[in-house]
């Protein structure tokens, strides 16, 4: 451990590769975790319990394999083992409850909207050509890339959280 003003519990799991089956529904599971104020682990870290200043969730889509992280910054004088353990409570609430009502709607709205977004300049278009090019052999790969978040079911994305965020594989 080292000395710092803030520590931080990272936890990482490994994670389907990037456009494999399972990539799209880990993202959905990042977000729903830590995406915004109203997010799970936001609102019971940092809002409830006081145990955090920050938290993330994402995952880390790699060609090969990738890596789904829940980062979280102990708030001042947090005590680390009730941090991890509230983050461990959390996580299995999601593999034994699965999705809320409408989170993964709200969640499929804001990557559709960001992915248009984040076109905007020609060299992330370029990039993202690129991207799709490499991966599927085809640089048209746009709606079939906002296709693999469409298709994501509640259960499909919980049958994915409880296959990746396995306790004993972190």
């Amino acid at each position: 451990e080292d000395k710092v003003e803030l520590p931080r519990l990272t936890f990482v799991y490994h994670s389907p590769a990037f456009f494999k089956p399972g990539d799209a529904e880990m993202d959905i599971v990042g977000s729903v975790l830590a995406e915004g104020t109203s997010s799970r682990l936001y609102q019971r870290l940092v809002v409830q319990d006081h145990l955090a200043v920050d938290v993330s969730a994402y995952q880390a889509s790699r060609l090969l394999g990738s890596l789904f992280h829940v980062d979280v910054l102990a708030a001042p004088g947090a005590d680390l083992s009730l941090l991890e353990a509230a983050v461990d409570d959390e996580l299995g609430k999601l593999l034994a409850q699965g999705l809320e009502d409408g989170e993964r709607e709200r969640v499929v709205a804001r990557i559709e909207t960001s992915s248009v977004r984040s076109l905007e300049s020609l060299h992330a278009r370029a990039d993202r050509l690129n991207q799709y090019l490499m991966a599927f052999g085809d640089p048209d790969g746009f709606e079939r890339d906002l296709d693999r978040y469409r298709r994501a079911t509640d259960e499909s994305v919980a049958s994915w959280a409880r296959t990746v965020l396995d306790p004993q594989r972190r």
